[in-house]
């Protein structure tokens, strides 16, 4: 399915404890695509999220993912600040 996904932007997260996760993520649906922004996308349903290590993640929306195997939940960090 990643072979015809559009890629996004990489995003880099935090666990609670501090660790730090790379985020590749990719719109799935070419159609959803064209909404991005809009009220229409659902990251939880247009997208698949994976960890540059390969681990799955969800897209919670937001600022928020969530690592699918341990359920950790991790928060996006505003680059321009760090």
């Amino acid at each position: 399915m990643l072979g015809t996904a559009r890629r996004l932007t990489d995003v880099l997260a935090t666990a609670p404890d501090g660790t730090l996760y790379r985020i590749e993520r990719f719109v799935s649906d070419p159609d959803a695509y064209s909404a991005l922004g809009t009220s229409r996308f659902d990251p939880k349903t247009h997208c698949v999220c994976r960890t540059s290590s390969g681990e799955k993640v969800a897209w919670l929306g937001g600022q928020a993912y969530q690592l699918l195997k341990t359920g950790l939940s991790l928060t996006a960090v505003d680059r321009r600040r760090a």
